[in-house]
């Protein structure tokens, strides 16, 4: 305890602890070379940190598609109110 009191006094040994927070801006850009490259899962997790919640669930809609969660997916994309996926999903999992 004695020794993080101390580095609580000396403000440059703790920038090594924290790093900086990208820009929203970086985060989408890194999101589309993922979902470029079919790495879906990886890019919702851009999309979140970039501050788009609706391509964040696009993304994880493609990412159960592409891992064959077909039922997921139409889930994922009927909250969406992409009703033609969904329902394409649907069948594909036997829910029609």
């Amino acid at each position: 305890m004695a020794a993080l009191l101390a580095a609580e006094r000396r403000p440059a040994a703790l920038q090594r602890l924290f790093a900086r927070t990208a820009p929203p801006e970086d985060w989408i850009r890194e999101a589309a070379y993922y979902a470029a490259r079919g790495r879906f899962r990886q890019a919702a997790e851009c999309y979140r940190r970039g501050g788009d919640s609706g391509r964040e669930a696009e993304g994880l809609a493609r990412h159960h598609e592409a891992a064959g969660e077909m039922g997921v997916a139409a889930e994922r994309w009927l909250a969406l109110d992409r009703l033609g996926r969904a329902a394409e999903g649907a069948a594909e999992a036997g829910g029609f």
